[in-house]
């Protein structure tokens, strides 16, 4: 049975403590496999993954955390990207996990790449969907969805910016209850937070420095996500050892809107 567990308090060094609201589920006994350390995007939590759990639950040991900010964890700063790998690292810590392979989403995508590179001895592999090196607004289409997310924000709140963006991802009649449950969810986040980890992601790139991530990654791509397929082709050009899927009539939310695929992918990459 899924076991729900609040970290109290994470040290992080000298930066002192912060509250960690973790879905940590057991293998079964016996199991050699390594845990997998589940990342997810901006606004969401760590129940988005409740998609991939069932196909993998037995064989590995389960990680899901809410992001600093975000669902059941503290708010409290640094937001930047950096930091909140250094989170990860201490959360592995904490749990007594030397060696892990990450599934990660968007912004989860950002701190399991600055991970590898920060502790490369701690990531076995990795799966990024839906995310890239650099989320920089360096092109008028980036700066136009920064600041539609921010005018949104600070007009009006995270609610109705979840409406809109659980529209964009779930556009389709069939997906009318994958609406509603992402409206909701993705709404839970406090504008502060929201705001302060949208800055994070604008301020961070990895550019540069991906030819030092030497262990295997999946990449997950979908043919209308925010952005352009050619700021994925430079992500899988500046790889090592890099495998990429891209799915079709799939947008910002691959893992929801693509579950099978994306599954069947994920466990022909851990060899399962």
């Amino acid at each position: 049975r899924p076991k729900l567990v609040a970290m109290p308090h994470i040290t992080l060094g000298s930066r002192g403590g912060h509250r960690m609201h973790v879905h940590d589920e057991q293998p079964n006994p016996g199991a050699v496999a390594l845990p997998i350390l589940f990342l997810h995007g901006l606004g969401a939590s760590g129940q988005d993954w409740e998609y991939q759990w069932p196909v993998v639950r037995g064989r590995h040991r389960l990680v899901s955390p809410d992001l600093r900010g975000h669902g059941q964890s503290g708010r409290a700063g640094p937001y930047a990207i950096a930091e909140q790998a250094r989170d990860m690292r201490a959360l592995l810590d904490a749990l007594g996990i030397e060696r892990c392979i990450i599934v990660a989403h968007s912004m989860g995508g950002t701190i399991a790449q600055e991970l590898a590179l920060m502790a490369p001895e701690r990531v076995d592999r990795l799966v990024i969907s839906n995310s890239l090196p650099s989320f920089r607004p360096n092109t008028l289409h980036r700066l136009r969805e920064v600041l539609m997310r921010v005018a949104v924000v600070g007009a009006v709140g995270v609610g109705p910016l979840a409406s809109v963006i659980a529209g964009r991802l779930f556009p389709h009649e069939h997906q009318a209850e994958l609406r509603t449950k992402m409206t909701h969810r993705l709404g839970q986040i406090s504008r502060q937070a929201y705001l302060r980890s949208l800055g994070a992601l604008a301020r961070w790139s990895a550019l540069g420095r991906l030819d030092q991530i030497r262990c295997p990654v999946l990449l997950v791509a979908a043919e209308f996500d925010y952005f352009e397929a050619a700021d994925v082709d430079q992500f899988e050009a500046g790889l090592p050892d890099v495998r990429r899927v891209t799915f079709a009539d799939s947008r910002h939310a691959s893992p929801v809107d693509s579950a099978e695929a994306f599954n069947r992918h994920l466990l022909d990459f851990l060899g399962e």
